[in-house]
């Protein structure tokens, strides 16, 4: 499921809305944010039928992240780059072309189990934002009860409920300290809740998540005023959890995380958020066995992301400047620390999809290279979506089986969203 990095698309306050709410103004916003984001991360952005996970944090420009001075790390096992990726012979099922200026904009903010998209229009009033299910095989749209209030982006969809994330620093550009909340859609009663835990502490929130026990798990750090403050050094939290139904059901988890990041029965954390991390935990939890290594990153990597899929890390990094050129790179491991690749190349950025793929965009290159790419966790195949990528849609997850991905279209403002079928 989904965290703060997440990737704001629908940026918005805990505040009564405008008369006049530009949903331009607001995916600008996002776009600024996303970029910061990913000057340092860790972790979740997902929907997911198929318990996901994958997270970011914003941050400020003007924070120092220069990786540690020396000879930079080579990655371990199998390398791979941009040039390595084939062309893509897949065939659109869904595709909305967008074009901001609209006073009504669609998103696609994911794809569920039984082959729903999730779709939310967007107008100038986020309070009559209206959302609806479209049936994949045949066209068909089913409405969804209207949002009771204006929500960030989705973090669960299954056949019992839809939650999207809700807090009240939305449209705001200062401190992340918030109160956490989320609007839950329970699907048999066709009703939203808005759901809010005055006994969570406050603080900075790093990373949030859905757990297999249906309960919302988020890191907070009680110290930091700003992630504008961060260093090199990057964050961590303390882990609670809290019930989906009842406000009053919150837990200390005990742990202490850097990012984190969830699939299925597990859970994996490492060292520090937006930081250099020699040392990941996977746990199982139904069990409570922990397994605990060295990714090999190296010391020279700042980790950016973490996400979980398909009993696979994928972690993205930042290992430094060389001659103009970034070393940036997508690793994926085992769940206990064996290479599976490393993806390197320019000013690249990765994260999981929920449908047991992973998601690479590169951008900024001065060349041909630019675009969205997929690689398959399953067949290890690797392959060029697009040409251009969008930096103000965030990551959407998706149901295994489909791949769902933005494409700019060469005008200011207009953007495409496409699904298609992953055989």
């Amino acid at each position: 499921m989904v965290n703060d990095l997440r990737s704001l698309l629908h940026e918005t306050s805990d505040n009564a809305p405008h008369d006049h709410y530009d949903v331009a103004s607001t995916i600008r916003l996002g776009n600024s944010r996303l970029r910061r984001r990913r000057a340092t991360v860790t972790g979740a952005c997902a929907l997911a039928a198929s318990a996901v996970i994958g997270s970011a944090l914003v941050l400020g420009g003007s924070t120092d992240r220069t990786p540690p001075d020396g000879p930079t790390t080579e990655p371990v096992g199998e390398v791979l780059d941009l040039q390595d990726a084939t062309a893509s012979d897949l065939e659109p099922i869904l595709r909305y072309e967008i074009e901001l200026a609209f006073a009504t904009t669609r998103f696609v903010d994911g794809v569920t189990e039984a082959g729903q998209a999730l779709v939310r229009d967007a107008t100038n009033n986020p309070n009559r934002w209206r959302s609806m299910l479209v049936d994949l095989a045949t066209g068909a749209e089913t409405s969804l009860p209207a949002l009771p209030g204006p929500s960030a982006w989705l973090l669960e969809a299954t056949d019992e409920r839809i939650v999207y994330n809700y807090d009240n620093s939305t449209l705001q550009s200062g401190p992340t300290t918030r109160e956490v909340g989320a609007l839950v859609l329970d699907v048999a009663s066709d009703t939203w809740r808005e759901m809010r835990w005055p006994d969570l502490p406050e603080g900075t929130v790093l990373d949030r998540d859905v757990g297999p026990d249906g309960r919302m798990y988020v890191s907070i750090n009680p110290d930091a005023e700003d992630l504008d403050t961060m260093t090199a050094e990057g964050l961590t939290g303390d882990l609670w959890s809290v019930s989906l139904t009842d406000p009053a059901d919150v837990r200390d988890e005990g742990l202490v995380v850097g990012g984190f990041a969830i699939d299925g029965d597990h859970l994996v954390w490492s060292e520090r958020a937006g930081g250099v991390s020699n040392q990941l935990t996977v746990r199982d939890m139904q069990t409570g066995e922990e397994t605990s290594f060295d990714p090999q990153s190296g010391r020279h990597c700042t980790q950016t992301y973490l996400g979980l899929d398909s009993d696979r890390i994928v972690m993205s990094q930042s290992c430094g400047t060389e001659g103009g050129v970034t070393d940036d790179r997508v690793q994926v491991v085992t769940m206990t620390g064996e290479p599976v690749v490393t993806f390197r190349d320019d000013n690249i950025w990765g994260h999981v999809d929920g449908g047991g793929h992973v998601l690479i965009e590169a951008t900024e290159r001065g060349d041909e290279g630019e675009g969205v790419y997929f690689y398959d966790l399953a067949t290890g195949d690797f392959v060029r979506l697009s040409t251009s990528i969008v930096r103000y849609v965030p990551p959407a997850q998706v149901a295994a089986g489909y791949l769902l991905w933005a494409e700019g279209l060469g005008t200011d403002g207009m953007f495409a969203q496409t699904i298609a079928r992953v055989p």
